[in-house]
C-alpha cells in the first residue's frame, strides 16, 4: 500500500506541476509541447505522455484488484471483474 500511495503522490505532483505551468503560461499541455518541441516533436511528446498516463492508470487499477484478491482470499477469477469495477470507480 505504501508503494501505491507513493506512486500516486508522484503522479499527483507531476500533474500539479503541469497544471501550475499551464496556469501561469495560459497554455495547455499540447500547446506547451508544440511551443517547446515544434509540430512533429510535440506529437512524440504527446504520445509519450498519453502512454505513461494510461499505463499508470492501468497498473494502479490492476494492482489494487490483485492485492484485494490476495489479501481477502477471494477467488482468482474475480480479479478481472474487480479491475473493471475499479476502473469505473477511479
Amino acid at each position: 500500500m505504501l508503494v501505491i500511495v507513493l506512486g500516486n503522490l508522484l503522479l499527483g505532483t507531476y500533474a500539479a506541476t503541469l497544471a501550475y505551468i499551464g496556469c501561469k503560461s495560459g497554455l495547455h499541455t499540447v500547446l506547451m509541447g508544440r511551443f517547446c518541441f515544434g509540430e512533429w516533436g510535440s506529437k512524440l511528446s504527446d504520445v509519450i505522455l498519453a502512454f505513461t498516463q494510461i499505463g499508470w492508470y492501468a497498473w494502479g487499477t490492476a494492482t489494487v484488484a490483485i492485492i484485494l484478491v490476495e489479501t481477502t482470499a477471494l477467488p482468482e477469477p474475480i480479479e478481472v471483474g474487480l479491475m473493471v469495477l475499479f476502473g469505473f470507480a477511479f
